[in-house]
């Protein structure tokens, strides 16, 4: 797997991905759409990746972290839907392996 484009909706303190961006070649984009376009005007990425697994998001009732997956697929979706193809999109669950 290359990583050609990033998106990142938090960066708190000792956040890594502006280091890993230099060192590996690849952009940060402001919105997932920017990233998913690499900047451009249409898809341009093979295969998407969603991790959503840290940050400070809300809780429910429950006390569980309601992450924001949903929402960032459903992003995903628009530029598909918008321009007119897809790729595969895979979440950090499938990374597990127990």
């Amino acid at each position: 797997m290359k990583v050609v484009s990033l998106y990142v909706d938090q960066r708190p303190e000792g956040d890594q991905s502006l280091d890993r961006a230099r060192e590996f070649g690849f952009e940060i984009y402001p919105t997932i759409a920017e990233a998913l376009r690499c900047g451009g005007d249409a898809l341009d990425v093979d295969g998407v990746l969603i991790i959503g697994e840290h940050g400070e998001y809300p809780s429910n009732e429950k006390g569980q972290k309601l992450y924001p997956r949903y929402e960032f697929f459903k992003e995903c979706v628009d530029v598909f839907e918008a321009d007119g193809r897809s790729v595969p999109v895979y979440n950090d669950k499938h990374l597990s392996y127990s």
